[in-house]
């Protein structure tokens, strides 16, 4: 009764269903004209199955037609001639004819065959094997589709990834070129540069060097809800703790919400560092160039270590945190 093969129901899925090849529709025909005696039997089910009425209609008009030009006499129009012209009127109406031929097989493949003759009760089990067949494609498909999204997404993962460890080594690069810069303004200007390029690295919305009435902001950025003002220091000696008095002083004219980043790439010296636990609220943190080193490293993020430096500063009351406690 059926050619038990996948490639009778390639292509079954689409936009709105199913494509159907010959085999379906040749088992569709014959449960179609076999299952029932009367014309009206057959009517009811198709207009039942989604079938517009019009369709119906033109299509007995046809089969009338055919069967007046047949050889044979016929009082009336054999179902079966009903059917195929049916099934061809659908086949030309592209995505709703496949509409219309996909709800006629959901609601065959759901009858009740008791009393059907035998041909239709093998034309309907072919039916349904070749229907299980298209649902299993159909999963099969929507698996493969799901899949082929997945490592679509996963590929643009691993591209955005890669292009932000690439920016992250060209960092890398400049700060080690700046290592060996002797002139200390050029290297502070370029310093500035690199912890912005850095920010943008990491999604922190930076704001360039800027100046406000008798200061400047050597820049600034977005971090877990505070703005951070940066000060950025690279100088031969560590910072002193009158250094930090004029970061301070920065800070405090500002917004409660307001935080702020020192960065000073030869560190602190040991009396600033303590001197901080005196001067009441700590509303900064502070790095050297060894945070920095690690935060340009593959795989690595400042926004990690800032998170674990600001930590020990809410648990300790202490500024720093050098890279070797991290």
């Amino acid at each position: 009764v059926i050619t038990n093969t996948l490639s009778a129901c390639a292509n079954y899925v689409r936009k709105i269903g199913m494509t159907f090849g010959p085999v379906v529709l040749d088992l569709l025909e014959t449960v179609l004209t076999e299952s029932w005696e009367f014309h009206d039997q057959l009517d009811k089910f198709v207009i039942r199955s989604g079938v517009p009425r019009k369709w119906l209609d033109d299509a007995r008009s046809r089969a009338e037609q055919r069967a007046q030009n047949s050889r044979r006499e016929y009082e009336r129009a054999p179902k079966r001639f009903v059917v195929q012209e049916l099934l061809e009127l659908a086949q030309g109406q592209k995505d709703s004819g496949q509409k219309a031929i996909s709800n006629l097989v959901s609601f065959a493949v759901k009858l009740d065959e008791s009393g059907f003759p035998v041909r239709a009760k093998e034309a309907l089990s072919g039916l349904r094997e070749q229907f299980e067949i298209a649902q299993s494609i159909r999963k099969e498909n929507e698996k493969a589709e799901q899949r082929r999204k997945e490592e679509g997404i996963q590929r643009k993962k691993d591209q955005k990834y890669e292009q932000k460890e690439a920016t992250r080594a060209e960092i890398l690069n400049e700060f080690n070129l700046l290592v060996v810069e002797e002139n200390s303004q050029k290297r502070g200007y370029a310093l500035e540069q690199l912890l912005k390029k850095l920010f943008e690295l990491e999604g922190l919305s930076p704001r360039g060097s800027f100046r406000n009435k008798g200061e400047q902001i050597d820049g600034s950025f977005e971090w877990q809800g505070h703005t951070i003002v940066l000060e950025a220091k690279w100088v031969s000696s560590p910072v002193s703790g009158a250094e930090f008095g004029a970061f301070i002083s920065k800070i405090s004219g500002k917004s409660a919400n307001t935080r702020g980043l020192y960065v000073s790439v030869n560190g602190y010296s040991t009396e600033a560092l303590e001197g901080l636990q005196t001067k009441g609220e700590l509303r900064f943190v502070s790095i050297d160039g060894a945070h920095l080193y690690r935060a340009l490293q593959p795989g690595q993020s400042l926004s990690a270590i800032l998170r674990l430096v600001w930590r020990h500063a809410d648990e300790t009351g202490s500024s720093y945190l050098p890279v070797s406690n991290i």
